[in-house]
């Protein structure tokens, strides 16, 4: 068991920098999010370690970074699959030379939502409309 201060802490942090980023960095494919999955590990390794007996801070530092590594794949992984549908309606919104005939396709289009949404269950519905709204 070890005693955690700002020292150990820091010390933590210069012993395995340089192993974490790497591991980081494979699972992300990003150096950036990598840096920050890094810095985000400790602050989360830090308050663990205050309450919590850690007999393997190694060990427990690289599986604080994977599931923040996995939290993070999740997050993108959820907002690359809604963003195109999202950017394509924008760009319908935005251009100032919507046809009539674009213009009554697009109302179609709504009614179509409209129903279906109708249609769903309950909790289906609540669920996806609240799946619309957080992205």
């Amino acid at each position: 068991m070890f005693d955690f201060t700002a020292n150990t802490i820091a010390c933590l942090m210069q012993q395995h920098r340089s192993e974490l980023l790497r591991f980081l960095a494979q699972r992300v494919s990003c150096p950036e999010t990598a840096q920050d999955i890094f810095q985000e590990t400790f602050i989360r390794f830090n308050g663990y370690g205050q309450k919590n007996a850690v007999e393997n801070p190694r060990a427990f530092l690289f599986r604080i970074a994977a599931n923040l590594a996995t939290d993070y794949l999740r997050s993108q992984s959820r907002y690359a699959y809604h963003q195109p549908e999202h950017d394509h309606a924008l760009a319908k919104l935005e251009d100032p030379a919507l046809s009539i005939e674009a213009a009554v396709i697009s109302q179609q289009e709504f009614e179509l939502l409209i129903q279906a949404l109708q249609d769903l269950p309950p909790k289906c519905r609540d669920v996806f409309i609240m799946l619309r709204l957080k992205h």
